[in-house]
């Protein structure tokens, strides 16, 4: 991530783990923005994928928007995609919406198009859960979605598996991690995750960003509060403005790479809680266990799919972090990983990568 995000820069850094998917589980994968391709004897990248490589994979976790007629997100990369030769295939491909009514749902005629591009780019079209393959069907008249979860949970298998031992051992302190702070229901978690001086994991709201930067420099006062927490403090309470201070110098975190954030999990994270669905994989991944507070379709159906601990937001947003703690049972997940793995190898063999993928996952390699 950029030296300037989330400040002057917006970004999600939810996006580095399941961007970095394809690379942790197919060999020789290139990243679009590491190479000058010119150097390499290519015109450019386009020219390099037609020449060089056998497929394309693209992440598309939140690529189609549901009842928005604006189709100005669709064609740049609709146009990019008409000029490669090669098979197309899509890690994720999912529908945002907060709530989703089937009968009622409707797309732009480019975002149609180019999901049918995209089913005609590879034999099977991956998408993250059965909403979503429901969507496309009706809407785009496909016959080849197939639903594969969030393939960032197949990058570090064998750190999948750790979670169990792991929650043995329980150290480190709990993390949380929200998305619409201005909510009432996450503005109640943020102030309880304060309470329970739970770590504050931040990937991409600038305001509480330049409020952490305020409180490490001893600079900050009651205006520099990011709005949301305001609300919820008198300006005259100094203990409280001091509290909020201290809390963000001493629990704020924020990563730019995605091996620090792993690495930080498994030293310091006992497990974490949120409504960020990425910020909970990413706990998930470094061997430490997530509860996932559902807030929209996108994270349901994902949970739903891969079985993964969750709870809606209206019931968490009173609950304690030892509450939420107590709801990490990961018996129904373990039971289905196996099954996922599968699943997803299915997917890759249809789409003539099985040959590509890691051998070191274990549990996904080539038996």
């Amino acid at each position: 991530m950029p030296v300037d995000y989330p400040i002057n820069h917006p970004e999600n850094a939810g996006n580095m783990v399941h961007a970095n998917a394809p690379f942790k589980i197919l060999h020789s994968a290139y990243f679009i923005k590491d190479y000058n391709y010119r150097s390499l004897g290519y015109t450019d990248f386009v020219d390099f994928v037609n020449r060089k490589c056998s497929h394309l994979i693209i992440t598309l976790s939140n690529t189609l928007k549901l009842n928005d007629p604006d189709d100005s997100k669709y064609k740049r990369l609709f146009g990019f995609l008409l000029k490669i030769e090669k098979p197309v295939i899509v890690f994720g491909l999912g529908i945002q919406a907060k709530n989703i009514d089937i009968d009622s749902a409707i797309l732009p005629q480019t975002a149609i198009e180019l999901v049918k591009y995209l089913s005609s780019k590879s034999v099977l079209l991956g998408v993250r859960g059965e909403i979503t393959k429901m969507i496309v069907d009706k809407l785009c008249g496909i016959n080849n979605s197939y639903v594969t979860g969030c393939p960032s949970i197949f990058t570090d298998i064998e750190s999948v598996y750790r979670v169990r031992e792991n929650m043995k051992k329980n150290y480190g302190i709990p993390l949380f991690s929200g998305t619409r702070y201005f909510d009432d229901e996450e503005g109640r978690l943020l102030m309880q995750s304060i309470d329970d001086d739970s770590w504050l994991l931040e990937p991409v709201n600038k305001y509480n960003h330049k409020f952490y930067l305020k409180s490490i420099t001893n600079t900050s006062s009651y205006e520099d509060i990011p709005y949301y927490l305001k609300k919820k403090i008198n300006k005259n309470d100094l203990k409280a403005i001091y509290k909020v201070t201290e809390y963000f110098k001493k629990r704020y975190r924020l990563f730019r790479n995605i091996d620090d954030w792993y690495q930080f999990n498994r030293d310091s994270v006992s497990f974490s809680y949120g409504t960020r669905f990425h910020v909970n994989m990413a706990t998930l991944i470094s061997g430490k266990p997530a509860l996932w507070i559902t807030h929209d379709s996108r994270t349901q159906e994902l949970v739903d799919f891969m079985c993964l601990p969750n709870i809606s937001i209206d019931k968490a947003q009173y609950m304690s972090c030892s509450e939420f703690y107590a709801l990490t049972n990961y018996e129904e997940f373990f039971d289905n990983y196996s099954y996922l793995i599968e699943n997803f190898k299915r997917y890759l063999n249809a789409n003539d990568l099985f040959d590509n993928i890691l051998i070191k996952q274990k549990g996904i390699g080539k038996k």
